[in-house]
């Protein structure tokens, strides 16, 4: 597993406490999806580019150096958002009465040797 930044890392132990918090509340175990995992890894990895390209625009002495690294931080930020807002750790809803009754008749059709 590669290593991530102290920040990528937070946001990872964060995520991680808040999904068990939350599983907790509702008496169930909850874990990620190989999706959610997938994007987490993601937003793991674009944290660590964005902790890079702060240490470049602290580093940078020109103005237009400085203009086009903040650049790459602002669109950094905004795909990190992007793939954080695809992650929930709340609870699932209870599935409704409705859709039970829909996914059994579904299933007495096409299956009707499955009892």
């Amino acid at each position: 597993m590669k290593k991530h930044s102290i920040e990528a890392q937070r946001l990872l132990d964060e995520l991680d406490a808040e999904l068990a918090a939350n599983g907790a509340a509702a008496g169930r175990s909850l874990g990620w999806s190989a999706s959610e995992r997938q994007i987490i890894s993601m937003a793991a990895d674009a944290i660590d580019r964005g902790v890079e390209l702060a240490a470049a625009y602290a580093e940078a002495v020109d103005v237009k150096d400085k203009i086009k690294v903040s650049t790459k931080i602002r669109l950094q930020e905004m795909a990190t958002t992007r793939l954080l807002s695809k992650v929930s750790t709340a609870v699932p809803a209870r599935e409704s009465l409705r859709s039970i009754k829909a996914r059994n008749a579904v299933n007495k059709r096409w299956h009707p040797d499955a009892g």
